[in-house]
């Protein structure tokens, strides 16, 4: 117990030393301290921190201003600068600068052009020293706004009195990152086939940012705006401008997820034919030794329909199915132009592959996808040689050639976009058919006399296009101003292959469980009652169905739309496109139908069936509609037996009930 005692009184003590030396070592200090250093004021340096905060503003401005305007650059590199900005997609490659990258460049800018505002011999005048150390600026791009801080050590003093400041703070009303977000989603879209640099898609479109879009062939220059509204309340436009170089064939370069085109052409140099002049300008502007572009000649049209199912679009050029023959049999004459090979079985084909969201042009619009075959044979009291025929040909083509056409609507894409095409000097060749379809656009001529239109069908489109239609013999003619001649059908062609892979972006193919599936009526069967019925595999989510019912011409007879069909066990469901009344009105004739469900939106449609509209077998005899005892029995009576007392006995003589004397029967009289 001593022991411990004794060791906590001498901790004690030496705690105690400890502490009394501390106290003198701080009091003679605090007595250098005051002896030998100034006492100085704090400086009012206010005025001078507004100043500086001025400056940077000014500067960040310059600096947010030019990055805007030029790209994300400061100083635009030479190889991609264009259109007084910078490219952000080139040569298939996104060379979009990162945000980050921005950041700096602003940084940069800032740091080496602060000092040239910053002009202090007022304060110098007034006495003040002023010191600077390094400038470190760091930006930052918010959703809402843009802030720069900047660290620039200052020492300021004046007599006795010092002062530092080093932190100065702008912020900038500019919601760069939305617009950067917009511009992301444009420069991504321009990376797949189908982007339309007309009209491109914007995922979000909801931030508010107004674009504007310049094309310049293969460059589309992107224009967009917001507002800056700065802290005195003015409203600034504020520009983010870049450049895509995007040339359509990109569409089609040998990769998975490009575009595939089928060409079909007439090669017969010596016959009225486009086929060979438009496939030499298409091959300038997608060669087809380089990218997915497959070349079919007449001998080769089987093989062009039979392998439709691989391709995205098709193109038929030249006088496709339109067949000039010598003689009145145009199977059995001699052939002089045209693809004969085109028949009934493809043009069905063809049907349904743009209903089910493919994409078609084709050049003679006349033949179109009607299923009577169409063509014209020659007739003259020439002796027959190819040069007399081209002469006449000439004579006639000469007759129907018009000067121009009326410009029905000059704002579609495939006038001015990317290229603005002037038609005002180019010719027209003959009449096309009038239109009637109602979901018809025209784009050049009239109802009666259409040059360009397009047709919907389906989930897919079809460009009927007659402007390339001057034949070659007109070259030989005083009529002038050929499309090809006149140097536009490149950019005719651009435009057009533009439009073409922008549609294809619109086409939704149909998801097989929500497809209906056609089954009654089909494969041309005749009907008598106006009973519809399909088949689909899920029909859950379904909002409606929407039934068509068209003329082979691919006009419109009727359309009706379902809610909840009723399910007839063992046949499917069941649709009444027509009351009973409509349906007896109807001239009996093939028609064609197809249904489509409603899925949040997206319509899936069947394949395409005909059928016969029959009213034989009412119990109605309808002489209007052509019914008679020969025709249609079932309602008019047979055409059968023997008067025994007249002995007249009737007989259908073509499809006419006749009377005639039956000799057994007069014989049997006579006895």
């Amino acid at each position: 117990m001593v022991n411990k005692r004794g060791q906590v009184t001498i901790f004690f003590v030496i705690a105690i030393t400890i502490l009394l030396s501390l106290l003198v070592f701080f009091y003679y200090k605090s007595s250098i301290t005051k002896n030998d250093i100034p006492n100085y004021k704090v400086l009012d340096v206010n005025p001078i921190k507004i100043y500086i905060d001025s400056c940077l503003e000014v500067i960040g401005r310059e600096a947010l201003y030019k990055v805007g305007q030029q790209g994300g650059y400061v100083e635009i590199p030479d190889n991609i600068k264009i259109h007084n900005t910078s490219y952000w997609y080139v040569n298939g490659v996104n060379i979009q600068p990162f945000l980050s990258e921005i950041e700096v460049r602003i940084n940069q800018y800032v740091e080496n052009k602060l000092h040239t505002c910053l002009n202090l011999t007022i304060f110098e005048r007034q006495g003040f020293e002023i010191e600077f150390e390094d400038l470190d600026v760091n930006t930052q791009i918010n959703k809402k706004d843009i802030i720069i801080k900047t660290k620039y050590p200052i020492k300021i003093q004046k007599k006795d009195s010092i002062s530092k400041i080093s932190e100065f703070i702008v912020k900038f009303n500019i919601r760069l990152m939305d617009m950067y977000e917009v511009a992301t989603d444009i420069v991504n879209q321009a990376t797949l086939p189908v982007f339309n640099k007309c009209d491109p898609h914007f995922c979000n479109n909801s931030l508010d940012v107004n674009i504007e879009l310049f094309n310049f062939k293969e460059d589309l220059l992107v224009k967009s705006q917001t507002i800056e509204i700065t802290d005195d309340e003015k409203m600034i436009p504020y520009n983010l401008n870049f450049v895509i170089k995007r040339p359509i064939k990109e569409a089609f370069e040998e990769n998975n997820d490009s575009l595939n085109l089928a060409v079909l052409y007439q090669d017969q140099s010596n016959t009225p034919s486009f086929g060979k002049k438009s496939l030499e300008v298409l091959n300038k502007i997608v060669p087809s030794n380089k990218y997915k572009v497959d070349i079919f000649n007449c001998d080769e049209t089987s093989i062009f329909f039979d392998n439709s199912d691989k391709y995205d679009i098709l193109m038929i050029t030249g006088n496709q199915g339109f067949v000039i023959v010598v003689g009145s049999d145009r199977d059995a004459g001699l052939l002089i132009a045209g693809c004969r090979e085109i028949r009934l079985n493809y043009k069905e084909e063809l049907k349904n592959w743009i209903n089910s969201g493919g994409i078609m042009w084709i050049n003679f619009a006349e033949s179109s996808l009607n299923y009577i075959d169409t063509g014209y044979s020659y007739r003259s009291t020439k002796l027959f040689t190819l040069a007399t025929w081209q002469e006449d040909v000439k004579e006639w083509y000469v007759s129907q050639y018009k000067k121009s056409a009326q410009i029905n609507n000059p704002d579609h894409q495939i006038l001015n976009c990317p290229n603005e095409i002037d038609l005002s000097t180019v010719g027209f060749g003959t009449e096309g058919p009038s239109i009637e379809e109602t979901n018809a656009e025209l784009v050049v001529g009239t109802k009666d006399d259409p040059e360009i239109w397009t047709q919907r069908l389906g989930n897919g489109l079809i460009v009927f296009d007659q402007v390339l239609m001057k034949d070659n013999l007109l070259k030989n003619s005083n009529i002038k101003g050929d499309i090809y001649s006149g140097g536009l059908a490149e950019s005719y062609f651009i435009n057009t292959l533009n439009f073409l892979a922008a549609e294809k972006e619109k086409s939704v193919e149909p998801d097989p469980k929500f497809t209906p599936n056609l089954t009654y009526p089909i494969n041309n069967i005749e009907i008598t009652s106006p009973e519809f019925y399909f088949e689909i595999e899920d029909s859950d989510g379904i909002n409606e169905y929407i039934i068509q019912i068209n003329y082979l011409n691919g006009s419109l007879l009727k359309e009706s739309a379902f809610i909840r069909p009723q399910y007839i066990p063992n046949r499917g469901f069941i649709v009444f496109p027509f009351s009973k009344q409509e349906f007896n009105s109807i001239i009996p004739q093939i028609l064609e139908w197809k249904i489509a469900s409603n899925n949040g939106g997206k319509l899936h449609w069947g394949k395409i069936e005909k059928f016969t509209v029959s009213h034989c077998g009412n119990n109605i005899c309808e002489p209007n509609f052509g019914e008679n005892k020969c025709l249609c029995p079932a309602d008019c009576g047979a055409c059968e037996g023997v008067n025994t007392i007249t002995c007249e006995r009737n007989e259908c003589v073509n499809n006419v009930c006749i009377s005639k004397i039956d000799q057994v029967c007069l014989g049997e009289n006579n006895e």
